[in-house]
């Protein structure tokens, strides 16, 4: 399976405290160099660092069911605390949480197949 970064992010943030989580335990050393290269970029080059988070994939290979079940579970919690959000901001900012929330709905459809 392959994932925008953006949207692994959003997966692993919502597991990286759980350190028996399934993607946890399979993709946690990917999650911490991925984190640890936005964070640089994010002091040093901003576009870079958006053309990461915007253009770039990471290729998690083939899931088995119980990482399956923990990247929907972590996707349908990352898209409900969304939904919350889009409730409290400026019209503007709720539209691009928005679009975002849709995107991840649509890719939460991978993890349930």
């Amino acid at each position: 399976m392959k994932l925008d970064i953006w949207e692994f992010v959003r997966l692993m943030v919502a597991v990286e405290n759980q350190a028996d989580n399934p993607l946890m335990q399979a993709f946690g050393e990917q999650w911490q160099e991925v984190d640890q290269a936005l964070e640089a970029l994010s002091q040093s080059d901003r576009i870079a660092y958006s053309d990461m988070m915007l253009n770039q994939e990471i290729d998690l290979g083939a899931l088995n069911r119980d990482q399956k079940a923990a990247g929907a579970a972590a996707l349908q919690k990352v898209i409900a605390e969304l939904k919350t959000m889009e409730e409290d901001l400026e019209p503007d900012d709720a539209e691009t949480i928005k679009l975002e929330r849709k995107a991840l709905a649509k890719r939460l459809k991978g993890f349930k197949s």
